[in-house]
């Protein structure tokens, strides 16, 4: 018998192909869900920043505007932030009545720094620099009042 050489014609993948494939692409999946994850939970922070904004600005604009629906003599609003909602009240001498609005937050914390409640004059002045973070999964926005009713989200 001659000396033939015999070639093996192989179709497929080895086993240490597959398996480096398939670490690779569970490395990549690991990496999007996670910066998924992160995307998200900004998008939702800066979201319910932005409505706790618009809360504020509402109570100050109220103020300014003379919406009572309080009886004596008028002082401006007040917003009482909890966890999951901020409401807007009339402030009249001597009482804190009437709901104006309820601004619902979902999907975040909100922590109130320095108390719950912000006073807004009739001229929508607040009585105090007021800070609110709001936080989810470790991502915070703070929302500001300052003294001279400049309302900004940080």
């Amino acid at each position: 018998m001659s000396a033939q050489r015999k070639t093996f014609l192989y179709s497929g993948f080895t086993f240490i192909e597959l398996l480096a494939t398939v670490s690779i692409v569970t490395v990549l999946a690991v990496v999007v869900v996670a910066n998924y994850r992160t995307f998200s939970a900004k998008r939702t922070v800066k979201n319910v920043a932005e409505e706790l904004k618009g809360c504020f600005v509402l109570a100050q604009k109220s103020a300014q505007a003379g919406k009572k629906t309080c009886a004596g003599v008028y002082l401006g609003t007040q917003i009482r932030v909890s966890e999951s909602a901020g409401v807007i009240y009339s402030r009249c001498e001597g009482e804190v009545l009437g709901d104006i609005k309820a601004c619902e937050f979902s999907d975040a914390e909100v922590v109130f720094i320095g108390g719950d409640t912000i006073n807004f004059n009739v001229y929508g002045i607040p009585d105090n620099v007021s800070i609110v973070d709001v936080e989810k999964s470790g991502v915070t926005w703070q929302v500001l009042v300052d003294t001279s009713g400049v309302i900004t989200v940080n």
